[in-house]
């Protein structure tokens, strides 16, 4: 086996290590909250958007219903974890954007995150910009296949 095919298969294989704990931890996280998994990625996506987000959008970017998605909005908006505010002129569009209280939920991943930067201190800046330009390829070749579906 050469060093690049070892390599890649590592890759792989940490990254389906990692997909499974990611996932609980989003489940717990939700659960601490009093909120449902979708709940707790909705939210998530609306954070990661550039500003507001319409429903429509939020749908698109999810893969979910737009059922689902207004149920999902409904109970964030009634827990008080995002806004909805009517789009000037046309009372049947409104977008969505997080409160305050959201970012309560972002506080529950601040262990993650300094764990992260624990991680990050042991490589070099160099080494760095190569592990950020292989997770920027594949969050594309993912966002890509997922729109192909």
């Amino acid at each position: 086996m050469t060093v690049r095919s070892q390599a890649e298969l590592t890759i792989r294989d940490r990254f389906q290590q990692l997909v499974p704990q990611m996932i609980l931890l989003h489940e717990r996280v939700a659960k601490e909250m009093g909120l449902s998994a979708v709940a707790l990625q909705a939210l998530h996506l609306i954070d990661l958007h550039d500003g507001p987000i319409s429903p429509t959008e939020l749908s698109k970017s999810s893969g979910l219903p737009r059922s689902t998605v207004a149920r999902v909005l409904a109970a964030l908006e009634s827990d008080g974890y995002v806004r909805r505010t009517e789009v000037p002129g046309d009372g049947r569009r409104a977008l969505i954007s997080s409160a305050p209280k959201a970012r309560t939920v972002g506080t529950r991943f601040d262990l993650y995150a300094d764990a992260m930067r624990a991680v990050s201190a042991d490589f070099s800046a160099t080494e760095l910009a190569v592990i950020a330009r292989y997770w920027d390829a594949l969050l594309q070749a993912v966002e890509d296949r997922a729109a192909d579906n």
